[in-house]
């Protein structure tokens, strides 16, 4: 009797852990999703813009992921019949006919083909991290965060109450975002120093996502007005404004596929709403939106040190469209040159170059899985077109290509099929619900919230450059359509009781592939998994989040040193806590570089090689871990030709060396090619010059 009731008390004891955990998680996947999108380098704290918005996505992603294996070890271990049978192991039985599970699947799949594209990439580690710190959101690392937020969402946020607060979410982050975009526009930037540009990017670092955020934003805002509560009207005043505020964002960010796309959302919002029989919803939804209009209009008429070329952006989607732009100042926004570069990316997609030899088995799976994680922008040159200018093109403004060239037909499939499977979810409920439209019995906020986001995000990666800040929302809007599957269908089930003459379900057999573990072996492999889970999630953390952040926040401190010494030493120290990031080390290198130079003129030689040297040692160190990265290779034989000149003539070989591997990885960029020609002189290999500028001749 006394052990049973130990038992018993144990078990009660797991549960209520269990619900802590569950409720932990929640918050903080809510959390995450509110901070990802407003959080950036604020003045003075950390150097790198997006830092604060990756850290809190890792750290975010780790907690859940280390939470949930051990809330699954303590539900295992204290679970009855683990303890008496073991665990049934069935994926086929698992999946069944429900679109939801397939869309688990799916997801899981898309994630194990990208950790094979990270093995079989290039350089694995840049890859598994990002090559930069202005790109995010394709590395392996970002794509395991984003898949955690994915399934917290899918599984942990199967309520109504839990959807409307991750649609509170979207709508409070997104209106916060414009307000501050719209200051900026009015030249009121006191966190960093964005104020004054053009076309805003509130706290998103790109015009682009600040409007793809919008998108997601005013649908949902729209929807919240539907309810019917306790001062109505004041409410849909509140949310009135957030939507003028939104729409005025979304104006002053000055993306045309965020526009295109807005309208998109506006028009899935109203057929959906309409399929529905939420006649009277869209009529209120409509009377927001028009008095949002109407206070977004008094926003942007009202008088600013800034020119608004909102109105300009609407008139030339026209013109992209049909093709009516002048081939001189053609640049990577606009439409036609995104054509060149989606034709650029369907050639390499034929070829599949990487920039070095590789053996006859990773050649093959190349197609398969791609070039790997964060890799387009080295096979990129390879395959295109001369360029006109030395842009740098990191991304195909697309995310399907992107996916295609990074991670192959294989993941590009496997997305495929998470795209179609959240459609085809999408259109069931939405059928679902027209056909039982006298006993709805399910919030129509949720669908008409949730839905015309998807949509219009899903329209707006055709052509736009998605990050971070706004790929985690995405993700989670993702998940929250299979929340919603989920909760409808239990409902539809509740709602409908079986009648005696209708026949029970039976349980789909089992599968060839099933199989049981014994119960030792489950809570082993449970508790092994989490432990495992704990020690990789604090290593990762400390050894790349943390370390780099310290790192940032002691550039960022030297950047306002009273002295040249504490800021060069600040630098130093940041640097060398940090040597793969780019922008430290380049920086770094220039500030050396330009301070070698100037000690050579002044006719101090030994502090001059002393300077370049270690300048040079910097990019070497770089080096290592990306071989292929332009700026570093051009900084390289700067150095050499430099010191060539100098008088230390052994670096005139290398200097030749790195000249044919320049021509080599950037085909692409002739007139930078042209710099490298020009510079064979000043080391007297003048027949160089002349073969190269005989290829440069060619390619043009």
């Amino acid at each position: 009797m006394t052990s049973r009731l130990r038992r018993n008390q144990s078990q009660r004891s797991a549960e209520s852990i269990s619900e802590r955990i569950d409720s932990a998680i929640l918050w903080i996947a809510v959390g995450m999703l509110f901070i990802i999108p407003l959080i950036f380098s604020f003045s003075g704290f950390v150097a790198v813009f997006s830092e604060l918005k990756l850290v809190t996505l890792h750290i975010g992603a780790g907690m859940i992921a280390v939470l949930w294996l051990w809330q699954s070890a303590i539900t295992t271990v204290n679970s009855r019949s683990t303890r008496a049978s073991g665990k049934s192991l069935d994926l086929f039985r698992w999946v069944g006919k429900d679109p939801s599970r397939w869309l688990i699947v799916a997801a899981s799949g898309w994630l194990i083909a990208q950790i094979i594209s990270t093995l079989l990439s290039p350089l694995p580690v840049v890859s598994l991290f990002g090559a930069d710190d202005a790109r995010s959101g394709y590395n392996l690392y970002d794509n395991i965060s984003f898949f955690v937020l994915f399934i917290t969402v899918a599984t942990r946020f199967r309520s109504e109450y839990r959807l409307k607060i991750l649609i509170v979410t979207l709508i409070s982050s997104g209106t916060l975002a414009a307000a501050y975009g719209i200051a900026q526009h009015f030249g009121w930037d006191p966190l960093s120093e964005s104020a004054g540009r053009t076309r805003v990017w509130s706290s998103f670092g790109n015009p682009l996502n600040f409007g793809a955020y919008m998108v997601m934003a005013i649908p949902a805002t729209l929807a919240m007005g539907i309810p019917n509560r306790s001062r109505k009207y004041l409410w849909m005043g509140v949310l009135a404004i957030a939507v003028g505020l939104q729409l005025a964002g979304l104006w002053y960010s000055g993306g045309r596929g965020p526009y295109v796309s807005f309208v998109a959302a506006l028009i899935a919002f109203g057929l959906i709403g309409l399929v529905i029989g939420q006649v009277r919803a869209l009529a209120t939804s409509g009377a927001m939106l028009a008095a949002g209009v109407l206070i977004a209009l008094i926003i942007i008429v009202a008088p600013s040190p800034q020119e608004d070329i909102g109105l300009e952006r609407v008139r030339s989607i026209g013109d992209q469209i049909v093709g009516v732009t002048d081939p001189s100042t053609k640049t990577t926004g606009d439409l036609d040159a995104r054509f060149d570069i989606w034709r650029t990316t369907l050639q390499t997609a034929m070829k599949w170059d990487v920039p070095q030899n590789e053996s006859a088995l990773s050649a093959t799976l190349r197609p398969l899985f791609g070039l790997g994680p964060d890799m387009y922008i080295y096979a990129y040159p390879l395959a295109a077109d001369p360029q006109i200018d030395n842009a740098l093109v990191d991304h195909p403004h697309n995310y399907g290509l992107q996916i295609l060239m990074e991670q192959g037909y294989i993941g590009l499939s496997l997305l495929v099929a998470m795209i179609a499977l959240v459609l085809a979810s999408i259109y069931k409920l939405v059928t679902r619900i027209r056909s039982k439209r006298s006993e709805l019995w399910f919030s129509p906020v949720l669908i008409l919230a949730i839905f015309p986001a998807v949509l219009g995000k899903l329209v707006e990666m055709q052509t736009g450059v998605s990050r971070v800040s706004d790929l985690a929302m995405t993700f989670a809007l993702f998940g929250a359509v299979l929340a919603i599957w989920v909760v409808s269908s239990r409902r539809e089930t509740a709602g409908s009781p079986l009648k005696s003459s209708r026949p029970v379900k039976s349980e789909p057999p089992k599968s060839i592939l099933g199989f049981t573990l014994p119960p030792i072996m489950v809570s082993g492999a449970v508790i092994f998994s989490a432990m495992a889970a704990t020690a990789i999630v604090l290593v990762t953390l400390g050894g790349w989040d943390i370390r780099r952040t310290s790192a940032s926040r002691g550039w960022a401190a030297a950047l306002t040193a009273t002295t040249d010494i504490e800021r060069a030493t600040g630098w130093f120290e940041s640097q060398e806590l940090a040597p793969e990031r780019p922008s430290f080390t380049n920086t770094l290198f220039v500030e050396l570089f330009n301070a070698a130079v100037d000690q050579h003129e002044s006719g101090n030689e030994d502090s001059s090689f002393q300077l370049m040297h270690t300048a040079r040692n910097l990019l070497l160190e770089f080096e290592k871990r990306d071989p292929y990265k332009r700026d570093n290779q051009i900084n390289l034989f700067k150095t050499e030709i430099v010191l060539t000149q100098w008088g230390q003539t052994e670096f005139a070989p290398l200097a030749v060396d790195r000249s044919r591997t320049i021509f080599k990885l950037y085909p692409a960029y002739p007139s930078l090619l042209s710099i490298i020609a020009s510079d064979m002189t000043l080391i007297g290999r003048d027949d160089l010059a002349a073969e190269y500028n005989d290829f440069i001749e060619a390619l043009r």
